[in-house]
């Protein structure tokens, strides 16, 4: 889909979901990308909001729902594991976790055009994916220092 920046009062279609790509916000105001962080369950944000921390290489983990506190901890530690991106301006990675209620699997990960749904969270796939995905080549945005 297209890398268009819309206004947050702006209805978007996704033709995936999770979505991967598409139109998402860019407004003053409005955290997107979201700033680098986990996200816990009392903050879902729409994939307004995350899809363009693809558009600039980053990976995000979605999830559905409130995992156990285990499941969350090993959420947060396969982000802060996550290897260092090209873009030197965005330590220590480009991976977040947010909450995403509307998908059917219980567990995503997603970038630019690409998503690895999961019905069991396993971290090992998911740092694996992480580690292959972030600042992939397809990205249409690599401006530097937006994390």
């Amino acid at each position: 889909m297209s890398n268009q920046h819309v206004l947050v009062n702006e209805h978007v279609d996704y033709a995936f979901c999770p979505p991967t790509s598409g139109s998402h916000f860019n407004q003053a105001g409005v955290p997107a990308p979201l700033p680098r962080a986990f996200y816990g369950p009392d903050k879902a944000y729409k994939p307004g909001n995350w899809i363009h921390n693809l558009e600039h290489g980053g990976v995000v983990i979605l999830y559905k729902g409130t995992p156990t506190q285990a499941i969350q901890d090993s959420m947060k530690a396969v982000m802060d594991a996550a290897p260092v991106g090209s873009k030197t301006a965005c330590a220590p990675n480009q991976v977040i976790v947010v909450r995403f209620d509307d998908m059917t699997s219980p567990f995503a990960v997603v970038s630019w055009d690409r998503a690895m749904l999961m019905e069991t969270w396993d971290p090992v796939a998911a740092a694996t994916y992480a580690q292959q995905w972030q600042d992939s080549p397809a990205i249409p945005e690599k401006a530097a220092g937006t994390c």
